[in-house]
Order: structure tokens, then C-alpha cells, then sequence
């Protein structure tokens, strides 16, 4: 019996932090998760690798460039904002541990702009926490966008330590 693929072969997908739908994206959201490895060599080999250890993943981020964002769903992912009627203040923090803040991240396909309720076609991380890296473009021809990346962190509570992703449900 084959196993049905979450995997979709084109198509944007709705961004859902901490269950909650973050809003628009232009651009494409982007996973990247980076496995790293050590090589081990030989000196009667030459500088060719024989064998290679795999050290862990050095880059677990997902890029998820928000448009047309609310001031609420704003306040939500940058750390050190506080929402006052319609004025947002960003303060700058430091010092905070992003684990304990971290919650799950969902992608899920859309199709016809609709978050599919397929839970086998998921891609979720449970352990996220949002980092704006903001470029606003003021001009004539480029789209203003919160470019937000979210931090991939492996679990630590059980069940299931050290997990970064699951695909499918």
C-alpha cells in the first residue's frame, strides 16, 4: 500500500503560529534545515573524505515573508512589542531565552486560498520562535513585506526529545 505524499508540487500555504494564522505572505515561505557532518580522512587517501560523521543540524529556520500584516498579529510575533490602541511599540529586549516562548508552526497547503484541512499534508515544528528581520521598501515598485523568520528549536519535553519537524500527521 502506498503511503499518501504530504508534499504538494506547487502552491503558497497559510502560516498558523501557536494555532493561529498569522496572515498573508508574499514571496513564498521558505524551510531550511541544514544537516552538518564532519569528514574523516585517511593520509593514504589524499584529501578525499573515506567516511563522514553526521554532527546535527546547524540551520533550522523557516522565512515567512507576512503582507498586509494587522497590528495584533504584529504585536504577536515581535518580541518586546506592546499594542496600545493602534500604536504598536517595539522596545528592545535582551536577555530573553526564546525556548521557553517558543510554540508550533504549521504550514499548511492552500488551495483556491484555503488552508487545506488535510492534516496528513502538514508540515509542522513544534518548538518555533518568530524573529523579525524587517526591510521595509518604501518606492514605487516593491511590495512592503515583515520578513519574519521563525527559529527551529528540538524538542525537549517527551514524548518524542529531540525532535525539530513532522511531516504529515
Amino acid at each position: 500500500m502506498a503511503i499518501p505524499s504530504f508534499n504538494k508540487d506547487l502552491g503558497p500555504c497559510h502560516v498558523y503560529w501557536n494555532d493561529e494564522y498569522v496572515g498573508p505572505t508574499n514571496g513564498g515561505v521558505k524551510v531550511k534545515i541544514e544537516g552538518k557532518f564532519a569528514d574523516i580522512k585517511e593520509d593514504g587517501q589524499g584529501v578525499i573524505a573515506v567516511d563522514a560523521v553526521f554532527t546535527g543540524y546547524d540551520v533550522a529556520e523557516i522565512d515567512v515573508p507576512l503582507t498586509r500584516s494587522t497590528l495584533d498579529i504584529l504585536e504577536t510575533l515581535i518580541h518586546g512589542s506592546d499594542l496600545d490602541g493602534d500604536v504598536l511599540s517595539i522596545f528592545n529586549q535582551v536577555g530573553d531565552n526564546m525556548y521557553p516562548l517558543a510554540k508550533e508552526l504549521e504550514l499548511r497547503p492552500a488551495i483556491n486560498n484555503v488552508a487545506s484541512v488535510t492534516t496528513t499534508e502538514y508540515m509542522s515544528f513544534p518548538k518555533t520562535y518568530p524573529v523579525i528581520a524587517n526591510e521595509p521598501a518604501y518606492d514605487l515598485s516593491n511590495q512592503r513585506v515583515w520578513k519574519t523568520k521563525f527559529k527551529v528549536f528540538p524538542k525537549a519535553e517527551s514524548p518524542d526529545i529531540g525532535v525539530l519537524a513532522y511531516y504529515g500527521d
